[in-house]
């Protein structure tokens, strides 16, 4: 591994708990970032390295697995009705052609392992 490699992970490792602590704060990232004399900036750069690795790693396990992808038909927002649909907002959103996916930090890693399998697929 290249030392810029390994400074690379040594930083990913230095984030990831930054992002956690930020996101369980309950403020907002800009409010969270300049009580903590963060950039905002900066903040949001390591948060998508971060979960870039962690996307990369879970694509790259779930590759070697014997598992199967199963996939699972998906109402249209549209068609939902008004009072089904929850107020969720998303912590990172997707969109991969005619696709949208809104995820939320707190979903299950395996619930995420297994979206991440399908698009993979798409």
């Amino acid at each position: 591994m290249s030392t810029k490699n390994v400074t690379h992970q040594y930083r990913l490792s230095q984030w990831a708990p930054i992002i956690k602590e930020c996101k369980n704060s309950g403020l907002t990232v800009l409010d969270w970032c300049v009580e903590n004399n963060i950039n905002e900036k900066r903040f949001y750069y390591w948060q998508r390295k971060v979960r870039e690795e962690l996307a990369s790693s879970l694509i790259s396990t779930n590759n070697s697995s014997n598992e199967t992808t199963t996939f699972v038909p998906m109402l249209k927002q549209d068609s939902i009705p008004t009072e089904m649909r929850s107020s969720f907002t998303p912590d990172m959103i997707l969109d991969i052609g005619k696709y949208r996916l809104e995820i939320s930090n707190t979903i299950n890693p395996q619930v995420l392992s297994e979206i991440i399998k399908v698009i993979h697929h798409v």
